[in-house]
């Protein structure tokens, strides 16, 4: 039933943010989808593109932003990146075939190494220092060793504009 659940929820969403999603009178904030090939990469896309959108209306003030692409911070990234891993674990328990990219992503994820996954493939100067509790060190020489072929990819964008 939850992974049930979790996949209704996702098109229902998908219905909702596919176009322009309102978030405060006089703003509205889409979902730009990378390119995909085939059902599992759009699905992937889609599941970052939803996690992502979650997070902004959660936790940003629109009204601090400029019209344009959403410049996610590392925290934003993080948590779409596990929410999208999680969705695409529950598919897995439903036979979902292997797709290489979440797969791997979903290995990160295991071995814990999430937050360092967003800081070394995905670091923006804007954020600063990485905080002294990540072990970049450690998570670079255990992804070269372990996922050398993986490419890292941001396949969604947040693009805000004026009503």
């Amino acid at each position: 039933m939850k992974n049930r659940t979790t996949m209704l929820a996702m098109l229902f969403l998908a219905m909702v943010a596919v176009g322009r999603v309102g978030y405060a009178e006089g703003y509205s904030v889409a979902i730009g989808l990378t390119a995909t090939e085939g059902d599992t990469a759009g699905m992937s896309a889609l599941s970052f593109g939803l996690s992502l959108l979650h997070y902004f209306t959660q936790h940003e003030d629109l009204d601090s932003f400029q019209e344009g692409t959403y410049s996610a911070t590392s925290e934003a990234l993080h948590a779409a990146f596990s929410s999208q891993t999680q969705i695409w674990r529950e598919l897995r328990e439903n036979g979902k075939s292997p797709y290489d990219y979440l797969d791997q992503l979903a290995l990160v994820d295991d071995q814990g190494y999430l937050r360092e996954y967003v800081w070394y493939f995905h670091r923006n100067e804007s954020w600063g220092p990485p905080p002294q509790t990540l072990d970049l060190k450690d998570f670079a020489a255990w992804s070269e060793k372990t996922i050398p072929e993986h490419e890292p990819r941001l396949e969604a964008q947040l693009l805000i504009t004026k009503e």
